[in-house]
């Protein structure tokens, strides 16, 4: 860890250019004002001036900024995690300083050339999250990614940070700074010519003028001309090669090529679009060669060599960088190279696959890994890596789960058992990893154990972004996962109801019930009514208190059903309702509400309400409130009819049975006598006849 007492460089004694200027003015700034996001990112190409920058606000920090310097130029891993650990703990000390002593500095990391290994994200997520807990901790992070490759940044990282970018100097300050040599000097067609070939890139503008001072006064030359420039041109490429063309020691053979290709058709004036490059570069790579030409071209805008320009065409990054490679390289030699690069490709991986049948492992990662680094598209390296990893136990199954998922993407068939094997125990070993159960069901989409499991973290997910009103993954997921809807009914069902209260604070009630609608059939069941009817009432009683009134009419105008079905429910409601809409003169919604009663309600309860809201309005809505007077006038005057025959009929129908009793009773007893008396005569006769017969009459 370097504070900035310990540096060396004393950059505030150079002055800087007007761009830079600017640039450290908006970092000043950020540092000084209070503000939302903790990270600013200072971005662009390698060699551009970031360091030289950084240092000098770090060697001549503002007042109340306390700055911590990190430098993270190397290429290894380990290190990084090991410096990623040691900000922590500067962080975390500083925060109980602050926390116990009141401590009034900002603390100010700034993190040079910063890079984040893929397995070192989740550290640095960490690390910025406990930063953001002390607004009075900041970082300021350098890296050498063009503003193309911005999309590729971590969606989060992006959002909570600010991005400053130091782009090549302007012309103005190229000139001002070649007019510092005097003795010789540089004319201006000079000048003019060193901007066309560097396009201000502040270090290799430095560089070449540097050079061509130093050999023109060598020469005793007293002023240095285009012709000057353009005479030693191809001088000052081999004399600085190391300095001006930095990466081209880490370029491979294809790389090498397609450079080559790009220069030829440029200084040749031909077409520089990826078809035309590719149909070139196929023309020289051997046929054993597996390797794409986007993964050229991507690696290439990697290491900031190349650029995309309009019409999908490519370019060098600078004019001088053509210049390089036309002098550099020559399509035979480049043919040759090759022919060796594919060989030795082909060497490395028949020497792994040897070593990998003699159970040597690790020699066996070392070669293969070589493989990779050379053609990032060899399938049988990622393969073989990703099996190695796992007999030899090496590294972390993520790291097997990269090697697994390069060699999908380049053979799908040939690896797929393999890698839904491995997937499977992985997602045993890590139940909650989201990431490999939707890889699992990206291979295998109708895994039901799978599917139930992502399904209950999506749910554990859901809750907490709806909760934030972010709904882009639960729409997401809902609209392209259809086994979600088609399996798991029953639960998604029982899940959206709960997390209904989310939605109806939003304006997502229509996704909603689209949703709902799939899951039922087109048809709510009366349960699913029900309690819908219950969370509706609850959360528009929390909109009324808060005068948010147009979710509601929303709703009850698609969702015929509640008027429908629940009126009696809803008619207290409806005159809570329509009486907080007079109170705030909404008298527009007031007469939408009214618009919705039906039948059922009685309009003697609702009218006075609108007849209020008719005397106090003032717009173009007394016509409409007449009309609805009108309408509800006949409306009423029709239901009253129906209700008086009704109720006509009802007591029409107990008078008559009340009567038709009564007269039954009548009848029954005098046809009940007749009747009775015909019996008992008829029985009296016999009787009588059988008595006197006996007695001798």
């Amino acid at each position: 860890m370097q504070e900035f007492e310990t540096l060396e460089t004393q950059t505030n004694e150079i002055e800087l250019f007007k761009s830079q200027i600017e640039v450290k003015n908006k970092i000043s700034n950020f540092l000084t004002k209070e503000t939302e996001n903790n990270t600013l990112v200072l971005f662009g190409e390698n060699k551009c001036g970031k360091t030289f920058l950084l240092k000098n606000l770090v060697e001549n920090p503002q007042k109340g900024i306390k700055p911590f310097y990190f430098d993270f130029d190397f290429k290894n891993d380990f290190r990084t995690a090991e410096l990623l650990k040691e900000i922590s703990d500067v962080i975390k000390l500083t925060h109980k300083e602050y926390s116990f002593s009141g401590l009034d500095e900002k603390l100010t990391l700034f993190l040079d050339n910063f890079f984040i290994p893929q397995n070192e994200e989740k550290l640095f997520n960490e690390l910025t999250e406990l930063a953001s807990k002390n607004p009075k901790i900041k970082f300021i992070l350098s890296s050498s990614f063009s503003e193309d490759s911005l999309n590729s940044l971590n969606p989060s990282f992006r959002k909570n940070s600010e991005f400053v970018h130091l782009q090549y100097l302007n012309f103005e300050d190229v000139s001002k700074f070649l007019k510092t040599f005097s003795n010789p000097k540089f004319t201006p067609d000079a000048i003019n010519r060193i901007f066309s070939l560097t396009e201000g890139h502040p270090f290799i503008s430095e560089k070449i003028g540097e050079y061509l001072f130093n050999h023109s006064k060598i020469k005793g030359i007293n002023s240095i001309s285009k012709n000057e420039v353009d005479k030693n041109l191809i001088a000052v490429i081999k004399g600085l090669k190391d300095e001006l063309f930095w990466f081209h020691n880490e370029l491979n053979a294809s790389e090498k090529t397609f450079l080559f290709i790009i220069a030829d058709q440029i200084l040749g004036g031909g077409k520089t679009d990826f078809k035309t490059l590719k149909e070139e570069l196929d023309k020289i790579l051997p046929k054993a060669m597996e390797i794409k030409a986007q993964t050229i071209l991507d690696n290439l805008t990697k290491l900031n060599i190349i650029k995309k320009q309009s019409k999908n065409e490519f370019n060098l990054r600078i004019p001088l960088f053509n210049k390089w490679a036309e002098s550099e390289f020559e399509k035979d030699a480049l043919k040759s190279e090759l022919v060796k690069f594919q060989k030795l490709i082909s060497m490395y991986l028949d020497l792994g696959k040897i070593q990998f049948e003699n159970e040597d492992y690790q020699e066996a990662k070392k070669n293969f890994l070589k493989v990779v680094q050379q053609n990032p598209d060899n399938f049988e390296a990622f393969q073989l890596l990703a099996i190695v990893y796992q007999k030899g136990k090496f590294g972390s199954d993520e790291r097997i789960l990269n090697f697994y998922e390069k060699a999908y993407s380049l053979k799908p068939e040939k690896v797929k058992k393999d890698f839904l094997n491995f997937l499977l125990e992985y997602s045993q070993k890590e139940p909650s990893n989201f990431g490999v159960l939707e890889k699992l069901l990206a291979i295998e989409p109708n895994n039901p154990e799978s599917q139930k499991r992502l399904l209950n973290y999506y749910f554990i997910k859901w809750e907490k972004e709806l909760a934030n009103q972010n709904f882009d993954s639960f729409q997401k997921a809902i609209n392209t996962q259809n086994w979600i809807l088609t399996d798991f009914k029953d639960e998604v069902l029982e899940y959206i109801l709960n997390i209904f209260p989310y939605f109806s604070k939003s304006n997502k009630i229509e996704e909603f019930n689209s949703i709902l609608l799939e899951l039922t059939n087109k048809e709510k069941p009366v349960q699913l009514k029900e309690k819908l009817l219950e969370t509706y009432l609850n959360d528009w009683k929390e909109k009324s208190q808060m005068g948010i009134y147009e979710p509601i009419i929303q709703v009850l105008e698609s969702e015929t059903w509640l008027i429908e079905n629940y009126f009696e429910k809803l008619d207290s409601y409806f005159e809570e309702l329509i009486e907080q809409l007079l109170l705030n003169e909404n008298f527009e919604n007031v007469v939408k509400v009214f618009e919705i009663v039906p039948n059922n309600f009685d309009h003697n309860k609702l009218y006075p309400f609108v007849k209020k809201a008719n005397e106090m309005i003032k717009s173009e809505l007394t016509d409409l409130i007449q009309n609805i007077e009108s309408v509800s006038f006949e409306e009423a005057n029709e239901r009253g009819f129906k209700e008086g025959e009704k109720i006509g009929f009802k007591e029409g129908l107990a008078d008559g049975k009340t009567k038709g009793i009564l007269n039954g009773k009548k009848i029954g007893y005098e046809k009940g006598f007749k009747d009775g008396f015909e019996e008992g005569n008829t029985k009296g006769y016999e009787k009588g006849y059988v008595l006197g017969k006996n007695d001798g009459y």
